[in-house]
């Protein structure tokens, strides 16, 4: 049974991406963080205190990775199984940690929940621990019965197996009688031969999926009134907190799903980034965890709507300003704390009842001089009505983009019109990347110079920061 997890990396998003994988089976389980700064570990290492090494790829550090560690880790007494991580789908270097004596290798990138338990399942076994020893004898056995599956029935329990939703064992044509059992505090739901016929089985291309209903999750300590949409990366419900009744905002992501694998790098940079943020014009985070099946984030719920809904038409000059000291302050919070939000938009501003705002929404969010793995080939991260031109031509992102967007936010605000439009997204693209900046109406010329500083092409020319666009909002 996995006790205690050492993870050699220069990245946090590792521990925590193995804390999500790690927490449905071994909730117990004490990660610790080995940073390669400290130089690398040699034979006195405590390696007897880990019940497994997972070491990565990218140490950074010039000239050295993980695979001459590997080399030389090998060779010490009491090293643990090793599972070797990296972010690059090599092959090459698959091949080359297991020659050096890796027990397993995993691509970050395609890494779920799923697939590591598999991994680690996998390597224990090799190194002849029992399905028992592996999650701990005091979790229950659960009974079997053993029946003879006709052709079709065994290809239905395959697809089942392959899914992971049920536990099937085709080559015995054994498959487990119906009965709920808790496994480390989590509820399985386990099938007998004559309900295999009855679950609903879509089939797509060559890909097979087991239904399951999402609109209710059993999230721990709340109580879903309703579902409210669907996120970029998660399911959105208004909830209510069993303690005491407070309607919250729940963002739930199903983990275990091996199609979410860049949802959940996502979900956990958004779990991340806004642990750091703490100020009145930022939603406010309660609880950031994970249950069995998903992660999810218990945040503030606005009642009064957002942005969006009150841009119809222009909104009164002081109200305008008003409402921008307050975004600004904010956006300034996160810069501060080497955060860009990437997706300013009115739909990510919301208002509490007292008419006070909230930004929301770091989801695709980054820390400022991170590399920018999460964002799809090609594609681009924003509405376009609001993205900055080094957005559009794919360049580095930073807080000078987060300004672009409060440039156009503003311009909507004071005028009800969109600075830069078009009939079709290249036109739209076009004017953001080579349209001059509009002139404001002659009772709003006071802001032109502000609109200027924060609508600029190049990011250069726009305001450095958001305390130097706030500083002008004061002098009009």
């Amino acid at each position: 049974m996995l006790k205690r997890i050492l993870i050699i990396d220069d990245s946090v998003e590792v521990r925590d991406l193995v804390k999500y994988c790690i927490a449905r089976f071994w909730p117990d389980a004490e990660i610790d963080l080995y940073h390669p700064s400290m130089g690398e570990p040699t034979a006195s290492f405590a390696w007897h205190k880990y019940d497994l090494l997972i070491l990565d790829y990218q140490l950074g550090l010039p000239n050295q990775n993980g695979l001459d560690w590997l080399k030389n880790i090998k060779r010490y007494q009491g090293i643990p199984p090793i599972l070797f991580m990296t972010a690059f789908g090599n092959e090459d270097i698959a091949v080359r940690a297991i020659k050096l004596g890796a027990d397993d290798y995993l691509n970050k990138e395609v890494l779920t929940p799923k697939r590591f338990i598999q991994s680690i399942e996998e390597i224990l076994r090799a190194r002849g621990q029992s399905t028992e020893e592996i999650h701990g004898k005091s979790s229950p056995v659960m009974q079997e019965k053993t029946v003879v599956l006709s052709p079709e029935e065994s290809e239905r329990a395959r697809v089942l197996s392959r899914q992971g939703k049920e536990k099937v064992d085709v080559q015995k044509s054994t498959i487990w009688s119906k009965e709920e059992t808790t496994m480390m505090g989590h509820k399985t739901l386990l099938f007998a031969p004559e309900t295999v016929e009855s679950i609903e089985i879509t089939k797509t291309g060559r890909e097979q999926t087991v239904h399951s209903d999402k609109s209710n999750p059993a999230v721990p300590g709340y109580k879903i009134v309703r579902k409210v949409g669907e996120g970029g990366m998660a399911s959105i419900f208004l909830a209510e907190r069993a303690e005491d009744q407070l309607q919250i905002i729940l963002k739930v992501l199903y983990i275990m799903n091996d199609s979410n694998r860049q949802m959940l790098r996502r979900f956990i940079r958004e779990y991340r980034l806004i642990g750091k943020l703490d100020h009145p014009n930022i939603a406010r985070i309660y609880e950031r965890a994970f249950a069995a099946d998903f992660a999810y984030i218990a945040m503030e719920y606005c009642p009064s709507g957002d942005l969006s809904a009150r841009l119809d038409k222009a909104l009164p000059t002081e109200t305008a300003v008003k409402y921008m000291r307050q975004i600004a302050d904010g956006i300034g919070a996160a810069h501060k704390v080497g955060i860009i939000h990437r997706d300013m938009k009115p739909g990510n501003i919301l208002f509490r009842a007292d008419d006070s705002i909230a930004i929301t929404d770091f989801g695709i969010a980054m820390t400022l001089g991170a590399q920018s793995e999460l964002t799809v080939a090609g594609s681009l991260v924003g509405t376009l009505l609001y993205i900055s031109p080094e957005q559009i031509r794919g360049k580095e992102i930073d807080k000078y983009s987060d300004l672009y967007s409060l440039g156009v936010i503003f311009y909507k605000m004071l005028t009800g019109k969109y600075p830069f439009i078009g009939e079709t997204v290249e036109q739209i693209l076009n004017a953001h990347l080579t349209a001059r900046v509009p002139r404001l109406p002659k009772e709003l010329a006071s802001f032109q110079p502000i609109i200027d500083g924060l609508l600029a092409k190049d990011p250069n020319e726009r305001f450095q920061n958001a305390e130097e666009f706030i500083v002008g909002l004061e002098w009009n």
